[in-house]
């Protein structure tokens, strides 16, 4: 399952341009993670079992719980939200290695209907009975979370922020795709920080990424923009280091910020 290669990216398949029906686990590679020397093959099979929500058999996710015993607060939580046209496993795939290290929960949905816009028909509530329901299992500190996407996955991440506001730490927002969410009028939670991470190249998203960030610093939320040169495996590359740096980050209080304007 694994073969050596002299590269250290990370590299993953992001989906293609146009939507994707009929995909089945077996038969399809739906994630490629290029992790120290080894490349390493995921299918939903090698992400581990998918899982049924209790409250609706429909949802399901991925999970890793670390085995150890739990801080006395419990383990951090990184929620990772994948793009309507991409998947769950490749997320999941992508950032396991590294709860398994650090240790954090990890947590990947995988959403109903891979033909509908994040968020459309409820999927945040969904979210927060699943993570309810994922605190049964796995001993969550509440107050540190961090929400993570990819294109419309990031999208999704910021708009999550403020649909509830008060249960995000820490937003990774990697190459957002447009519509980017409006953002509130105020800060509702003192220490939400946003992480932006996009490719330099793409003057557009660039500027876009630039825009959403300059208005979320108004209204008085800390943010991170990284312009990265290069391609989507460079801005995942970048993003896996900052990604573990910000969950250890989370240990520390963010400063209150600026009155909202």
């Amino acid at each position: 399952m694994a073969a050596t290669t002299g590269t250290r990216q990370v590299s993953r398949i992001f989906g293609r341009p146009g939507r994707r029906r009929g995909l089945t686990a077996a038969a399809l590679l739906l994630a490629v993670v290029l992790r120290g020397d080894s490349v390493l093959l995921f299918t939903d099979a090698a992400a581990g079992p998918l899982r049924h929500a209790q409250f609706d058999p429909a949802q399901t996710y991925y999970l890793y719980c670390p085995s150890s015993p739990a801080p006395a607060a419990g383990w951090p939580l990184v929620l990772s939200l994948h793009s309507p046209r991409a998947s769950a496993v490749g997320d999941f795939a992508l950032w396991r290695p590294y709860a398994q290290q650090e240790p954090f929960v990890l947590l990947a949905p995988k959403f109903p209907d891979p033909d509908d816009d994040l968020f459309d028909n409820g999927e945040d509530r969904q979210l927060v009975q699943l993570i309810q329901e994922v605190s049964r299992d796995c001993s969550i500190d509440r107050s540190k979370m961090l929400v993570s996407g990819f294109g419309l996955g990031g999208s999704a991440a910021a708009r999550l922020v403020f649909a509830h506001p008060q249960m995000i730490h820490t937003a990774m927002l990697h190459s957002p795709a447009a519509p980017l969410p409006q953002v509130s009028r105020r800060v509702d939670r003192s220490h939400t920080m946003f992480y932006i991470a996009g490719a330099s190249g793409d003057s557009a998203a660039a500027m876009r990424m630039k825009s959403f960030a300059q208005t979320l610093r108004r209204k008085g939320y800390q943010v991170e923009l990284h312009l990265v040169p290069g391609k989507r495996q460079s801005i995942a590359s970048r993003s896996v280091v900052d990604l573990v740096r910000l969950v250890r980050g989370m240990a520390t209080p963010i400063a209150k910020p600026r009155q909202s304007q």
